[in-house]
C-alpha cells in the first residue's frame, strides 16, 4: 500500500510543472490604446505559452507572431467601431482585459491606408490579383528567417496572414489570373490559393531564379540556378510538372528577378520568357531554349517593346536587342556616362527610367533621342509607369547618402510623362528621425485603372529589436496641378546612337 502511495505521489510530482505552465495569461502592454481594422496589435505579457488565440471585442484576431512573452495580430474587420477590449485566451486559460479604441481605416491626403506587415524586411512589390488583392511576402529573423504572406483587399483590409511557407521571399510574389498568388523561397515555388490555403509546393532542389510567370493558358513557368531542373513548367492546378530545361550551365548571384513574357513580333501573343543567369536566356513556352545574350550584363529584368524588342541598361549605355535571335539592334550612349536603371517601356514605346541615381529620362525607342531628362537632385530608385502611361513613379531617401550628404525623408514622386514635370512630392516620414523611418524599398506595382500605386518597404532604426515591422502603401494617383521644386532640366540633344 504504500509504495502505492509513493508511486501516486511521484505521478502528481510529474504534472506540477504543466499545471505552472497553464497559469493565466497576463497582459502587461499594447503597442496602442487606439487602432483602426486590420491595425496591427503588438501585445506584450507573461504566461503566453506556445499558442492560443486574441480576442478583440470577443471575435477571434488574426495572429501572426506568437510566443510566451510577445504577441503579434490584427484587429479584426468586423471588430465594432468604438470602446472594447483585448484578451489573449491561452491554452483555455483568459488573460486581463485591455482597453481598445476601434476606430476605421483613414485617408490622409494622397495616402489612402497604410498596412503594417509584420515581417522585418519586405524587399519585393507586391502581388496583385485582378480583384485588387495584395500579396506580401516578408522576412523575419525571429524563428529562423520565417516568411510570412499576406493577403490585404484593395481597401485596406487583412484577409489573411499564410505561416507555413518555408523561407523568406528570395523573388516577388506573382498573382494569377484567379487570385492565387505564387511565392518563391530558397528552393522552392509555392502556390497559395485566393483562400490563403497552401495548394502546392514545387521543390527546385536548388536556389530559385526568377518569380512565376504566367502563360497565356494559365500555365506557370519558373526557373532555377544550376541543378536537376533549370527552366520549368508548371500546372497550375497540381504543380506537375510540364516540361524542364537544363540544357546548359545556370547561375545567377543575386537575380531574384520577375520573369518576363513577351512576343516574338508586333502584335502577336506572348511566345516566350525571359530568365537572367548570368545574361539573359530566352525560352519558347514549349520548353525550348532559343538564344542567351546580355551576358555581360548585371542582372536586370528586361523591359519589353509592343514588338517583342527587350530593351535592358548595360551601365551608362541603353541596349536593344531582337526578341527573334537575341541579336544586337541598336546601343545608345548617354552623355553623362551615369548608370543607367531597369527600363519601364511605355503604350508607346517610350522607355523610362533613372539615370546616375537622381535623373528622371524619357527616351523614344524608335529614334533612339531623349525626350526630357531632369535633375531631382536627390536619390531615386527605379521607376514604375502606370498602365496608361501617364505616370510615372519612383521613391528614395530615407537615407542621408545624398548627394549634398543631407538627410532626407523617404518619399514618393510623380512625373507626367508627357514632359517630366513633377507632378506631386509626397513625404512618408514627418520629420527626419535616426531612430525611426520609413523606406519605400522596391518600385511600385500599379493597379490595371492607373488610379492606385502601391509601395512595400520597412522602417529602420525604431530602436526597438521586438517591434519590427514593414509596410505597405496604397497611394491615390488621381489628377493634380503640376509641382515644381525646382529641379532641373538636363540636356537632351547629346546621346549618341549605335546600329550595326
Amino acid at each position: 500500500m504504500t509504495s502505492r502511495i509513493r508511486s501516486s505521489v511521484a505521478v502528481l510530482g510529474c504534472f506540477l510543472p504543466v499545471a505552472a505552465a497553464l497559469a493565466q495569461p497576463t497582459i502587461i502592454s499594447t503597442n496602442s490604446a487606439a487602432l483602426a481594422r486590420s491595425g496591427r496589435l503588438s501585445i506584450t505579457g507573461t504566461g503566453f505559452g506556445a499558442d492560443g488565440t486574441v480576442l478583440v471585442a470577443d471575435l477571434p484576431s488574426w495572429v501572426s507572431t506568437w510566443t510566451d512573452t510577445r504577441i503579434v495580430a490584427y484587429v479584426p474587420e468586423g471588430a465594432p467601431l468604438g470602446a472594447t477590449s483585448v484578451v489573449v485566451d491561452a491554452g483555455g486559460q483568459q488573460s486581463n482585459a485591455v482597453p481598445l479604441e476601434v476606430t476605421s481605416r483613414q485617408a490622409d491626403g494622397r495616402v489612402r491606408w497604410i498596412f503594417e506587415i509584420d515581417s522585418e524586411f519586405i524587399y519585393y512589390r507586391p502581388g496583385l490579383a485582378p480583384d485588387g488583392t495584395l500579396y506580401v511576402h516578408g522576412y523575419t529573423q525571429e524563428g529562423g528567417g520565417e516568411g510570412r504572406v499576406f493577403a490585404v483587399s484593395a481597401d485596406g483590409a487583412l484577409l489573411w496572414i499564410q505561416k507555413e511557407i518555408y523561407w523568406a521571399a528570395y523573388v516577388p510574389p506573382i498573382a494569377g489570373p484567379d487570385g492565387a498568388v505564387y511565392v518563391g523561397s530558397t528552393d522552392g515555388l509555392t502556390r497559395i490559393s485566393p483562400a490563403g490555403e497552401i495548394d502546392w509546393n514545387f521543390d527546385g532542389s536548388v536556389g530559385i531564379a526568377a518569380s512565376a510567370g504566367i502563360g497565356p493558358d494559365g500555365t506557370v513557368f519558373t526557373a532555377f540556378e544550376t541543378g536537376t531542373t533549370g527552366a520549368v513548367a508548371l500546372d497550375p492546378a497540381t504543380g506537375a510538372v510540364l516540361w524542364t530545361n537544363n540544357e546548359n550551365t545556370m547561375l545567377c548571384i543575386g537575380c531574384s528577378n520577375e520573369l518576363r513574357l513577351g512576343p516574338s513580333a508586333p502584335g502577336g501573343p506572348d511566345d516566350r520568357f525571359y530568365v537572367y543567369w548570368e545574361g539573359l536566356w530566352a525560352f519558347s513556352l514549349d520548353g525550348d531554349f532559343l538564344w542567351q545574350g546580355f551576358a555581360d550584363l548585371d542582372p536586370h529584368e528586361p523591359g519589353i517593346g509592343s514588338d517583342g524588342t527587350l530593351y535592358a541598361p548595360h551601365g551608362d549605355e541603353l541596349v536593344a536587342y531582337s526578341a527573334l535571335d537575341g541579336s544586337f539592334l541598336w546601343t545608345a550612349n548617354s552623355p553623362w556616362n551615369a548608370y543607367i536603371s531597369d527600363v519601364e517601356v511605355g503604350p508607346d514605346d517610350t522607355l523610362y527610367f533613372v539615370s546616375d541615381s537622381t535623373w528622371v529620362d524619357a527616351f523614344d525607342s524608335r529614334t533612339q533621342t531623349s525626350l526630357w531628362h531632369h535633375d531631382v537632385e536627390q536619390y531615386l530608385r527605379r521607376p514604375s509607369l502606370s498602365p496608361d502611361g501617364s505616370t510615372l513613379l519612383t521613391s528614395g531617401g530615407g537615407s542621408c547618402n545624398t548627394p549634398s550628404g543631407e538627410c532626407v525623408i523617404s518619399f514618393i514622386k510623380a512625373f507626367d510623362t508627357t514632359d517630366g514635370q513633377e507632378l506631386w512630392h509626397l513625404d512618408l516620414d514627418d520629420v527626419w528621425d535616426p531612430d525611426y523611418r520609413s523606406i519605400a524599398w522596391d518600385h511600385a506595382r500599379v493597379a490595371a485603372d492607373s488610379r492606385t500605386a502601391y509601395f512595400t518597404g520597412f522602417i529602420l532604426g525604431n530602436g526597438d529589436g521586438n517591434d519590427e515591422r514593414s509596410l505597405l502603401w496604397a497611394i491615390e494617383l488621381g489628377e493634380t496641378a503640376v509641382f515644381s521644386d525646382g529641379f532641373e532640366s538636363g540636356d537632351t540633344s547629346a546621346w549618341s546612337s549605335t546600329v550595326p
